[in-house]
């Protein structure tokens, strides 16, 4: 059996999006600025004490080859940040630049659903749409992450599957179309 993501591994595409929480003009040009988990020349991630990821000490800009993996990936940095809530905007925008890092060939943690690419210098973007997470975004997201880090069978973390594989198959097909 074929999985979705697989599915999407196959299309290729040039344009490459990422998500922000403030909307300054049509066009940005975003600096490298963020400080992401390392990953060394051959595309595998540096990992320390065990299987911990090395944090990169080289300034980046993340984006993702898909629509829903910028949605997925900014929403997992807000939670992380503590500034996520019902109600949340974020705004999409469009990179037609080929990234220097393709990340979304790593099957740990949630590379291969973000489809994250990285780009050492500035580049621009366009916007192409709005965003907001509600309620039942952040429940199912949470109930996906929930599934991604959960390897304990002792855990007491219960586990939508259905919900997980709804989840998975509308953050892979999301479309700028999909938008606000």
């Amino acid at each position: 059996m074929i999985r979705l993501i697989d599915l999407l591994k196959e299309a290729s595409s040039q344009s490459f999006y990422r998500a922000v929480t403030t909307k300054d003009s049509d066009t940005v040009l975003f600096e490298p600025k963020g400080y992401y988990e390392a990953i060394d020349d051959n595309g595998n991630p540096i990992t320390t004490r065990g299987d911990v990821l090395s944090r990169s000490n080289v300034p980046e800009v993340a984006a993702s080859k898909t629509v829903g993996g910028a949605v997925l990936g900014a929403w997992s940095m807000l939670r992380h940040h503590g500034k996520l809530s019902s109600n949340t905007k974020i705004y999409i925008y469009k990179i037609n630049q080929t990234p220097d890092k393709d990340l979304s060939h790593i099957h740990r943690d949630d590379f291969e659903w973000l489809q994250e690419v990285r780009y050492k210098t500035a580049v621009e973007g366009s916007y192409v749409g709005l965003f907001v997470y509600n309620k039942v975004f952040n429940d199912d997201a949470e109930n996906f992450y929930n599934r991604l880090v959960d390897d304990d069978p002792w855990s007491e973390i219960e586990i939508d599957i259905d919900k997980w594989e709804d989840f998975e198959h509308m953050i892979l097909t999301m479309k700028e179309s999909d938008l606000q």
